[in-house]
């Protein structure tokens, strides 16, 4: 793909919203959970910082729905035993609390440059065996120019945060698609539409595809919004070829892998 130039990415001027009131996180008790990660956004393109109903933009984009209808699937569909119908965790990479976490989900990531403290931490996470999943990258009017800047300024502070990794390509043999449902990789529900070809990339454990995979990205494609689900309203829990079907299952064989490896 054609990348972006990234001369200035990384300087935008970041803002500091006004912080909204958040229910309080569960008590830890190692029950398996999806982790939401909270972070400051930028200001460019303005989109960052929509406010999605909690005032703090980017990274809480359909909080707390989407998490919910993912741990309502896992618990009905899988063995795991889950909180459901509490508000989702969310941590801050840098609370001694988040390597708790096995799996930890971060979305539109195009609006975060992290900071030294973030990169440090995230680096130690994935290191010690924490998994990320970076989910709807774009930004909030998901424009085309808008979602291929998002992806050039992820793959620039990934490459902080590892800098020998490379996001590449997940390769049908991979067990996301083999694992808990056997996934067509063509079935990654894009993020326009279906106007662009979604797909998942990752960044392996020393780079090569047969040992760990420790990120997982929608490039081009979104999973978390189609996993919305509150107290049955919503768009429920997927079925058959709706994208809604396509994003809980792949959802499912990812958090199964993120809590297996």
């Amino acid at each position: 793909m054609r990348y972006l130039s990234l001369l200035g990415l990384l300087g935008v001027v970041i803002t500091v919203p006004a912080q909204a009131q958040l229910p309080p996180n569960l008590p830890y008790d190692g029950r398996p959970v999806l982790a939401r990660i909270r972070f400051p956004v930028l200001s460019d393109p303005g989109a960052c910082l929509d406010p999605d109903g909690l005032g703090d933009g980017a990274w809480s984009h359909d909080y707390p729905m989407s998490v919910q209808g993912m741990m309502k699937a896992a618990t009905e569909v899988t063995s795991l035993e889950a909180p459901v119908d509490s508000f989702v965790t969310i941590m801050s990479v840098t609370d001694p609390n988040f390597m708790k976490y096995p799996i930890a989900m971060a979305t539109e990531t195009g609006c975060w440059n992290p900071t030294d403290a973030e990169v440090k931490a995230l680096r130690t996470y994935l290191q010690k065996g924490g998994f990320l999943l970076l989910d709807d990258l774009t930004f909030g009017d998901g424009t085309p120019t808008h979602l291929e800047l998002a992806i050039a300024r992820i793959e620039a502070w990934m490459k902080r945060v590892l800098p020998e990794g490379k996001l590449i390509p997940v390769p049908a043999s991979d067990p996301i698609f083999q694992g808990f449902f056997k996934i067509d990789p063509q079935d990654v529900p894009s993020a326009d539409g279906g106007r662009a070809h979604a797909e998942l990339y990752g960044i392996y454990r020393d780079n090569d595809p047969t040992q760990r995979l420790m990120v997982i990205a929608t490039y081009r494609g979104v999973l978390g919004h189609h996993w919305r689900w509150v107290s049955g309203v919503g768009s429920g829990l997927g079925e058959g070829d709706t994208p809604s079907g396509k994003a809980y299952r792949l959802g499912l064989n990812i958090l199964v892998y993120g809590l297996s490896h």
